[in-house]
């Protein structure tokens, strides 16, 4: 990833895809669980457009 960006994006799975994008969720330790490291085995890199 580093050799597309410099910081690591986020990888949700579909459950928990309401609680990220919940602005008054505030179980941060939830929130946190969420961050740990995935398989990306399965990612499609692309170039995007405008």
């Amino acid at each position: 990833m580093a050799d597309l960006h410099d910081r690591m994006p986020v990888k949700l799975e579909s459950d928990q895809l309401p609680y990220w994008l919940d602005c008054e969720f505030a179980d941060k330790e939830k929130l946190k669980s969420f961050l740990a490291p995935r398989d990306w085995e399965d990612f499609e890199i692309s170039e995007a457009t405008l």
